[in-house]
């Protein structure tokens, strides 16, 4: 993905630019830092930490704000079924944390989302299998050969009771001073 996002930006023009991501687009954003360091400028993540790092952080009881990345990281046809029968009160339970307000995501917005989400139960949890797998894999590799981010990186982090925060010092990938919110 980080490699396509690369091509895409030089097909149109950008040789090269700044990228923020959240969740998955987080990740590919780092990978495309760590891979194409000559292309990316700056980065800005919201709410996820390398792969590593954010292994390392959710562990015990910290863990339980991501229960669902163990759920996912489960061997394929263990979580995907689980997840189907239950795909509303799964998909909700993250609208419902993300706002104090119920109203806050209008009823329309909310139902589309929960159908977008049973649709593409199997993808979802394919993409979060990789932050187990392969993603690992890749930072395992960067880190043995000393890759780290050379460009200009911030770290954004949710506030309240869900909001999980590591160091730079701790951010193996960051590399060097790094400004987490």
């Amino acid at each position: 993905m980080a490699a396509d996002v690369v091509a895409a930006a030089r097909i149109l023009g950008h040789r090269r630019f700044a990228l923020a991501g959240h969740d998955r687009g987080a990740l590919v954003a780092m990978r495309a830092g760590l891979d194409h360091p000559d292309a990316v400028s700056h980065l800005l993540t919201l709410d996820v930490l390398p792969t590593l790092d954010m292994w390392d952080v959710l562990r015990g009881a910290d863990a339980k704000v991501a229960w669902h990345l163990y759920l996912m990281a489960q061997p394929a046809g263990i979580p995907e079924p689980m997840i189907k029968a239950t795909a509303d009160s799964f998909f909700g339970s993250f609208l419902d944390g993300w706002t104090s307000d119920p109203q806050a995501i209008p009823a329309r917005y909310r139902e589309e989302y929960l159908r977008a989400s049973r649709e593409a139960v199997w993808s979802i949890v394919a993409d979060y299998r990789a932050t187990a797998g392969i993603d690992v894999a890749h930072d395992r590799a960067d880190r043995s050969a000393g890759k780290v981010l050379p460009m200009p990186v911030t770290v954004m982090q949710q506030a309240g009771e869900r909001c999980w925060v590591t160091t730079p010092l701790r951010c193996g990938a960051l590399g060097r001073p790094t400004f987490i919110m």
